[in-house]
C-alpha cells in the first residue's frame, strides 16, 4: 500500500504537479532621441539659473519672467517629445542554460581573470529576453529581437552599461527572501498587530462605558 511520509496510508492517488519556475521580468526604458535629451537638460538647467537671478530693476525682472515662461514652454514640448520616442522594452530572465552559454561565449581570461564583454552579453541576450515592447505615451511598435539587437548597435555606452545592468539583474535574481525583508515584514505585522489590539481595546472600554 502507498504511505505518505508520516507513515499513514494514502487515500487516494495523488495528483500529478508540474511544477515550473517563474522568471522574473523588468520594465527596460530607451530614449531614441538621444539629442532632444541633452536639449532638455540644457533647458533644465537654464530655468535653475533663471529661478536663482537677482534682480536689480523690474525691467530686468519682467525680461527674466519672459524667458523663463518661453524656456519651460519650449522645456514642455520637448519633453513630450522625448516620451513619444522612448521605447519601453518588457525583458525576462533567462533560464541557466541559456544565460550561461551567452556568458561564456563572450568571456575571455586575462592574466588569470575573467574579462566579460558586457556589451557583446546584452546584444545577444536582450533580444532573446524580450516579451514585448511599446512607446512610452502607450503607442503601439512592432519590434522584434532582430531590430532589439540593431538598435542596440547604435546606442550609446551609457545606455548599453544601463542596459547591461537591467539584463544582469534579471538573470542573476535574488533566491531567498533576504533577511532584511523578513524582519521588516515582521516588524510590520508586530505593529499592525499592536494597532489591532490598541482600536479593539478602545472598542471594548467604548462598548462597556
Amino acid at each position: 500500500p502507498n504511505h505518505a511520509t508520516d507513515g499513514k496510508p494514502r487515500t487516494g492517488r495523488q495528483k500529478h504537479m508540474n511544477i515550473t519556475i517563474t522568471r522574473p521580468t523588468a520594465q527596460h526604458r530607451i530614449i531614441t532621441d538621444m539629442q532632444a535629451l541633452a536639449e532638455s537638460v540644457r533647458l533644465g538647467n537654464r530655468i535653475l539659473e533663471l529661478d536663482a537671478t537677482t534682480d536689480s530693476t523690474e525691467a530686468e525682472a519682467s525680461e527674466r519672467r519672459k524667458e523663463q515662461d518661453a524656456v519651460r514652454e519650449r522645456l514642455d514640448s520637448l519633453l513630450k517629445s522625448i516620451e513619444h520616442r522612448t521605447l519601453v522594452v518588457t525583458l525576462r530572465g533567462l533560464n541557466s542554460s541559456q544565460w550561461a552559454q551567452i556568458t561564456l561565449k563572450n568571456s575571455r581570461t586575462v592574466h588569470g581573470r575573467v574579462v566579460s564583454d558586457l556589451p557583446a552579453i546584452a546584444k545577444e541576450a536582450a533580444p532573446l529576453m524580450l516579451e514585448s515592447a511599446g512607446w512610452a505615451d502607450g503607442s503601439d511598435v512592432e519590434f522584434t529581437g532582430e531590430e532589439f539587437s540593431r538598435l542596440i548597435d547604435s546606442m550609446t555606452d551609457s545606455q548599453v552599461n544601463a542596459l547591461m545592468q537591467t539584463v544582469q539583474e534579471l538573470n542573476t535574481p535574488v533566491v531567498e527572501i533576504p533577511k532584511e525583508l523578513t524582519l521588516l515584514a515582521w516588524r510590520i505585522g508586530l505593529s499592525t498587530r499592536r494597532s489591532c489590539s490598541t482600536t479593539c481595546d478602545a472598542r471594548d472600554v467604548s462598548a462597556s462605558a
